[in-house]
């Protein structure tokens, strides 16, 4: 039997890693299904900072990591005229766009489906991009663009995939006349390692934070709120692209600060995803105070990690408290952040040890009761 053909379009695709949680999440799709359906991406061939290409062959359909088919298209050849070829080229059954606001990798597409011939199913997955979190950044620049889709009538065609309830009101929000809206849950890799144990005393924290640097991720605000009682031994290390250099050096002026008062933090740079789990390991605590997330992949990697977390309440993790596994806070209360953050550090290793299983349960019965790969196969048969 034939298998249905799928095309993505996502801006960057691995080996990038830089981008993250998008990256991750069509890895995952393509790890799960590449025995099942017949997948094309068509992707660039950079990674998110744009410094230099990809060590891969460009501009021509190559073999991925999986058996799926990808197309590295460089900067200078890229064109609308080529997005058109490559959809008459592979002519799938289905088309998954992965970006809200891309114009190479979602509008043009986009644009272009909508005076083309094609019959297909268009599946379009926001990735968050809707929330109001991250549509406070650049509002009137994404408002615009919404409108414009609105304006073209290509939304009646679209059906969009909502990773949560949340995403669901927010596609809502900005999409009247959608053909259709499906609540499926992110992806997860197909195997989650052992997680090994780290030795917890009182007054010692090692935290983490590993998430893109720019304003959305909100880092300044954790470098803000680190307590500082001459009691506690806490430690920080900073690992992700810095996508905002203005808003990084705010970040370096705070991470002198915390180092002339005895709290070690460092950043260590970009880390590719397959050693994030091991990162994790190596630390206590998860920490990211974001100002939205649709899923937070590593968030579900700190979980996988054994590792419990401090996250702002803008995300789908909710309850973290009552689960053993962390605290979701409303960043309003800075100062319930700085408590969250000392009880941790007080805890001795057995109490720490319940957090650890806690954690570890919620990346278990997220991949139990999300029947994911059934909702997929629906989606895209």
């Amino acid at each position: 039997m034939e298998k249905q053909k799928i095309l993505i379009f996502i801006d960057w695709y691995f080996p990038a890693y830089k981008a993250g949680g998008p990256i991750q999440s069509i890895k995952n799709f393509v790890e799960n299904f590449h025995e099942i359906f017949d997948i094309y991406i068509f992707t660039s061939n950079g990674d998110f900072d744009n410094k230099g290409d990809l060590e891969i062959v460009n501009n021509s359909w190559i073999k991925g990591y999986c058996t799926e088919k990808v197309f590295y298209c460089s900067a200078l050849n890229y064109s609308k005229k080529l997005v058109t070829e490559i959809i008459k080229f592979v002519n799938p059954s289905s088309i998954y766009i992965n970006s809200m606001f891309s114009l190479k990798y979602a509008l043009i597409p986009l644009w272009s489906l909508n005076f083309t011939e094609y019959n297909g199913k268009i599946v379009l997955a926001p990735r968050g991009m809707l929330q109001d979190g991250a549509m406070k950044f650049k509002y009137l620049k994404k408002k615009t663009l919404l409108t414009l889709l609105n304006i073209i009538g290509i939304e009646k065609k679209i059906d969009f995939q909502a990773t949560d309830h949340q995403e669901e009101i927010d596609i809502k929000k900005y999409f009247k006349k959608f053909n259709s809206i499906i609540k499926i849950g992110n992806l997860t890799a197909i195997n989650l390692p052992a997680a090994k144990q780290i030795e917890k005393k009182p007054n010692e924290l090692k935290i983490i934070f590993l998430s893109r640097i720019v304003e959305k991720k909100n880092l300044l605000y954790l470098l803000n709120n680190i307590p500082q009682n001459g009691k506690s031994k806490i430690s920080i290390n900073i690992y992700g692209d810095i996508g905002d250099v203005h808003y990084f050096s705010k970040c370096e002026k705070q991470i002198q600060k915390l180092n002339d008062n005895g709290i070690v933090t460092k950043y260590g740079g970009v880390i590719e995803n397959r050693f994030v789990f091991e990162k994790m390991q190596e630390h206590h605590l998860y920490i990211l105070p974001t100002f939205g997330e649709n899923f937070g992949h590593s968030i579900f990697e700190a979980f996988s990690a054994s590792r419990p977390v401090i996250i702002s309440n803008q995300t789908p993790w909710q309850n973290l408290k009552n689960k053993k596994a962390g605290f979701n806070l409303p960043l309003e209360n800075s100062e319930e952040f700085k408590d969250a953050i000392l009880y941790f550090a007080n805890m001795n290793q057995d109490e720490f040890n319940f957090w650890v299983v806690g954690a570890k349960s919620v990346a278990n019965n997220y991949i139990m009761e999300n029947d994911l790969r059934s909702d997929y196969i629906k989606l895209f048969s």
